[in-house]
């Protein structure tokens, strides 16, 4: 019972770790997908825990059932050879577009936190992971990995440390931030930012969950760990969201809008908060750009390198001429909407899957 428990635990852990980036430990995402919006932004968060638990569920006891072993297998079970091919491609992209955004991310960070130009953090943070990848210096992310728990927990004190000190306000935050222009939506419509906060993440889950789900022990842990995951990590965002509803005329203006609540809680937090952010978004990157570039250019072959470099130079400029907010808005509205499209299929497969008794 203990290890099953464990195994829940495990898989609920890295539901949450794959969905905390940098938009979300900055929190510039939940700002623009759900605290906008008021309380409305809690249909929002209902909206996409619906849709995550049904996906996430889905995925695990598919990897298990069907023995999946990698994306390109998940992709095909869902979508077939020539569909399935398609939105590898799409989440394969993905990957490189994330890692500009990190890189943006870094920028804006760096530039809140310490009062420099978003160039600076965007180019430490793109050489950080060139040399990463160039080198293969991977056991540094497994360590520095490992404060992903910390980045979590750290936003759930921040953001649950602020709201206490002024819990009235979030009614008035609410009224306010209907009359305010400044905050970037992704759509008119909450129950539509809800569904397209999920979406897209989708491809990404799709590519990962089933083959955590193909090494548990059991289905029960995979429904159990999946169910769990969800609830934490939409959670988590209902906590966040109505923290800057009380201050939303001040939050609503910053593009790293968790490190300005650190701010205003103590500055030498604010400085560690930067620091443990820039690393959370370290260990989310380098592996994205890892895995894009090894598999466009072989590891092995002379070329590697010199592709690894250009492509993260492209990167640095790109990213740090990019505004955060804006980044966010655009690529992951259009992320959303392929994904939205990936999500028939998973639909339309499971009730094949039942009407077919199997």
């Amino acid at each position: 019972m203990n290890s099953m428990l464990f195994s829940s635990l495990t898989i609920a852990g890295a539901i949450c770790g794959y969905l905390i980036g940098g938009g979300f430990a900055s929190g510039q995402e939940l700002l623009q997908y759900f605290a906008s919006y008021g309380l409305k932004g809690l249909g929002a968060v209902a909206v996409s825990f619906l849709i995550m638990v049904f996906c996430v569920v889905n995925f695990l006891t598919v990897g298990k059932k069907e023995n999946i072993q990698n994306a390109h297998d998940a992709f095909t079970y869902y979508c077939g050879k020539k569909a399935g091919s398609f939105f590898e491609f799409i989440a394969f992209t993905y990957l490189i577009v994330q890692v500009i955004v990190f890189f943006t991310g870094a920028g804006a960070t760096i530039a809140q936190g310490f009062d420099v130009s978003p160039f600076v953090g965007s180019a430490i943070m793109g050489v950080l992971v060139i040399i990463t990848v160039m080198l293969g210096l991977r056991k540094l992310i497994d360590i520095v990995g490992s404060l992903g728990v910390l980045l979590v927990v750290m936003v759930i004190g921040i953001t649950g440390t602020f709201l206490l000190k002024n819990p009235s306000a979030i009614i008035e935050g609410s009224e306010q931030v209907a009359t305010m222009s400044n905050i970037l939506q992704p759509s008119k419509n909450w129950a539509v930012s809800g569904f397209l906060y999920m979406t897209f993440n989708l491809l990404g889950l799709a590519a990962f969950m089933p083959l955590l789900g193909q090494k548990s022990e059991s289905q029960f842990e995979n429904v159990f760990g999946g169910v769990l995951g969800c609830v934490a990590f939409c959670g988590t965002i209902v906590l966040v969201m109505l923290a800057f509803l009380t201050d939303i005329g001040n939050v609503g203006t910053k593009l790293v809008p968790n490190l300005y609540l650190a701010q205003q809680l103590h500055p030498t937090l604010a400085s560690f908060f930067s620091i443990v952010i820039l690393l959370g978004i370290y260990t989310g990157c380098a592996p994205m750009y890892w895995n894009f570039c090894s598999r466009v250019v072989p590891e092995n072959s002379k070329y590697y390198k010199p592709f690894v470099i250009i492509l993260g130079v492209f990167g640095i400029i790109f990213g740090s001429i990019l505004p955060f907010d804006v980044a966010i808005n655009i690529i992951y509205q259009i992320y959303g909407y392929l994904g939205t499209l990936f999500l028939f299929f998973v639909i339309a497969k499971f009730f094949m899957k039942k009407k077919s008794g199997k």
